[in-house]
């Protein structure tokens, strides 16, 4: 999750940055796209599995604080641009707090495709 988190937001600095190597493919695995943490598989999977809603606020709180989980750099779906991303692979699991922000970077990179 946090992996998936980095590469986007690496994905999208480098698209911005206008480097001269373009990106072939970026591979997110359940990748954590909005550190609001408001879509609702947050609450419908936040608890009973493996990585839980609680544990999600914690390591959050380690990263960043709140006036910083609007900002892309650490909520990549929130990005105002997000064409012109290289091919990207997103899987998410059914059962994740996480699942609806990978559904949801899936559904705005098809619309800006």
């Amino acid at each position: 999750s946090a992996g998936g988190n980095l590469a986007a937001v690496v994905a999208l600095a480098w698209r911005d940055a206008g480097e001269s190597v373009p990106l072939k493919f970026q591979l997110l695995i359940y990748p954590a796209t909005d550190m609001r943490l408001a879509a609702p598989s947050h609450t419908h999977n936040g608890q009973g599995y493996l990585l839980t809603a609680d544990t999600i606020r914690y390591f959050r709180s380690h990263y960043i604080g709140p006036e910083q989980y609007s900002d892309w750099r650490a909520s990549p779906l929130l990005h105002a641009d997000l064409s012109g991303l290289p091919p990207t692979f997103i899987t998410v699991a059914a059962h994740d707090p996480l699942h609806d922000d990978g559904v949801t970077l899936i559904v705005e990179i098809l619309d800006h495709f």
